[in-house]
């Protein structure tokens, strides 16, 4: 039975009080004297999944990679409801809330935005509240969805699941000629134990994500049991967007953009916690990454994309301390309304404590090869193959062998209107 995402009306009574605070759509629609525009957007993600994992996958208590762990499976992915009042021509409200079979119904992002030409070369955009770093080349569609693949990359998909913006971005750009340059930064708080499901996890390869008021099951490890070196300071689940140390992290990153052919962009996230802090349930982790993205137009309707991310997460007086990093390099095609890609991938997680029955280390590949149909407008079909080869030394308290290979073969159709 999947335990995946249960939510925690103590620990999110604080964070939604938050949200209503920054997200104060009457009294700013009333101050600022003007009448909204709402514009809906909605999907549902229905799916037919095959898995011959013999690991359970994470959402159902094991140390698998991937979403689904049953042999054969009919699956709603996600029913969701984006609402975008405008209020004017530079400022509006973004809320995006979600349902599927893991999570209940839960939000994922809410945030004010602003726009305003500084003048025809600069232009300066502001957000507010709850939202996914500008960081992903893949989820480039609302939803935070990919057009080309079902299943997100590992970086992507970790993002997904643990970090997300609360509080404010700025960003400034700058066109010259075919050029275009940009800087961003925000401010943030709510994400202090980012980093704990690549330590006791690792990485995973999915489409899942997670709701700002939700929790994350852990497996059933050593260490979170009565006795256990965690034990009773950690629970056995993950609430990513907590605050522990009531610090404020930051994140800056910079982008290059010429004539819708290349672009490249860095960025730098620093959770800047106290990695000793904890409340009685989690860990704060002292979390931080960079992260590289390329995407190029190659000619002949074929694009590359790529990401690299690398970072350290300790947590503790020295009780867990972890180097992590991934990338994937990405080849698609687009003929009119059929789209392929490929993606190949690597991870890994380097343990660099002494914990006791607290073994981190992990690595592995994935490869990742889809095609998608646009009917119309609205219907999209689309058919994915992802294999994973991985090794966590960990498996072996479940009597499951530390290597194992995962394959699944899923169908979706997705209806957005």
């Amino acid at each position: 039975m999947t335990e995946y995402l249960s939510i925690n009306s103590k620990s999110a009574m604080p964070r939604f009080l938050l949200l209503c605070g920054l997200l104060g759509f009457s009294p700013l629609s009333y101050a600022l004297n003007v009448s909204p525009n709402l514009d809906v957007y909605a999907l549902l993600d229905a799916r037919l999944v095959y898995s011959d994992g013999d690991e359970n996958s994470s959402f159902d208590g094991g140390l698998g990679k991937l979403r689904y762990s049953h042999q054969f499976s009919a699956n709603l992915a996600e029913a969701a409801i984006i609402l975008a009042p405008k209020l004017n021509e530079q400022l509006g409200l973004n809320v995006y809330a979600k349902y599927d079979a893991e999570q209940d119904f839960d939000l994922v992002e809410a945030f004010i935005h602003y726009q305003q030409d500084i003048n025809p070369d600069w232009q300066f955009s502001f957000r507010g509240g709850v939202f996914f770093p500008q960081m992903s080349l893949e989820n480039s569609e609302r939803f935070w969805l990919s057009p080309y693949n079902i299943t997100h990359s590992a970086i992507n998909s970790w993002i997904g699941e643990e970090v997300r913006i609360t509080g404010a971005e700025f960003k400034f750009s700058y066109q010259y000629e075919e050029h275009h340059f940009g800087w961003q930064g925000s401010v943030f708080a709510l994400n202090d134990p980012v980093g704990s499901l690549l330590a006791w996890r690792g990485w995973a390869i999915h489409s899942q994500k997670t709701g700002v008021l939700s929790q994350i099951p852990l497996a059933a490890l050593p260490e979170f049991d009565t006795g256990g070196v965690f034990f009773p300071s950690q629970d056995r689940w993950v609430d990513p967007f907590r605050e522990i140390d009531r610090n404020v992290g930051f994140s800056t990153g910079l982008e290059w953009k010429y004539n819708n052919q290349l672009e490249l962009h860095g960025l730098y996230y620093n959770s800047n916690a106290i990695p000793d802090r904890q409340d009685g349930s989690q860990y704060a982790w002292q979390s931080n990454f960079f992260h590289l993205g390329l995407k190029a137009d190659i000619g002949g309707h074929f694009e590359i994309l790529g990401q690299y991310l690398q970072g350290n997460s300790k947590m503790g007086p020295s009780m867990v301390n972890i180097d992590f990093w991934s990338y994937y390099l990405m080849l698609r095609k687009q003929l009119d309304e059929h789209r392929f890609s490929l993606r190949y991938e690597q991870f890994r997680v380097k343990d660099l404590d002494h914990t006791v029955n607290d073994n981190n280390n992990e690595h592995g590949f994935g490869i990742t090869a889809a095609y998608s149909y646009q009917i119309n407008t609205h219907h999209q079909l689309m058919l994915e193959m992802a294999h994973v080869k991985s090794e966590r030394p960990m498996r072996r308290f479940f009597n499951r062998a530390a290597k194992q290979d995962e394959t699944s073969l899923q169908f979706s159709y997705r209806l957005t209107w």
